[in-house]
């Protein structure tokens, strides 16, 4: 009898069901998107993503793509830039460019999680780290000064070390309050 009484319905034809639980990928990390060149104002428009194959890809499944100044331990709170049907991977995703402006210069990472038609979410994927340098590059870059490095020789000797050797970056111009300057020591 049905819950709602009345005749009993008898159908004509089978009906099969599937319960899904399983998130794409299962318990693995997602693979991270390949490496793409650093982002300047000449690519800015055209970023692409290469979002590679999986497999256990089935039609209905979602990619949701971040850009992101730091690796959350937690996506649930976030925004994706890029949210679209998957379609036969690999597929190219471009992230926009008002996403790379709002994010802003420096180093940044691009990683994706995936929901399929149940609902099951992916792990977010391994992140890929990409440079971005977008605006007036810097100007008038001179060569880093060592005040203890005697002008003949430019040794630094045992005692230099003990006292402290610093390095001195002569003003340039378009500098940013996000660009980081890094001292080598050595020869490369």
């Amino acid at each position: 009898q049905p819950y709602n009484g009345g005749d009993r319905i008898i159908s004509d034809g089978e009906l099969s069901l599937i319960f899904d639980r399983v998130p794409p990928y299962g318990q693995a990390t997602p693979a991270p998107f390949p490496s793409i060149p650093n982002v300047t104002d000449t690519n800015i428009d055209s970023v692409d993503l290469a979002f590679p194959e999986y497999d256990d890809y089935k039609a209905g499944d979602t990619v949701h793509v971040y850009w992101l100044k730091s690796v959350p331990d937690d996506p649930s709170g976030l925004t994706p830039v890029v949210s679209v049907p998957v379609e036969a991977p690999p597929q190219a995703l471009r992230v926009p460019k008002q996403a790379i402006e709002d994010t802003g210069d420096g180093g940044v990472y691009a990683l994706y999680l995936l929901v399929d038609k149940a609902g099951n979410i992916s792990k977010l994927s391994q992140y890929l780290p990409v440079g971005v340098a977008i605006g007036p590059l810097p100007t008038g870059l001179q060569d880093p000064v060592v005040p203890l490095a005697p002008s003949g020789d430019g040794l630094i000797d045992q005692e230099d070390v003990f006292t402290g050797v610093s390095v001195q970056i002569p003003e340039f111009s378009n500098f940013k309050p996000t660009d980081e300057l890094e001292v080598t020591w050595g020869t490369l």
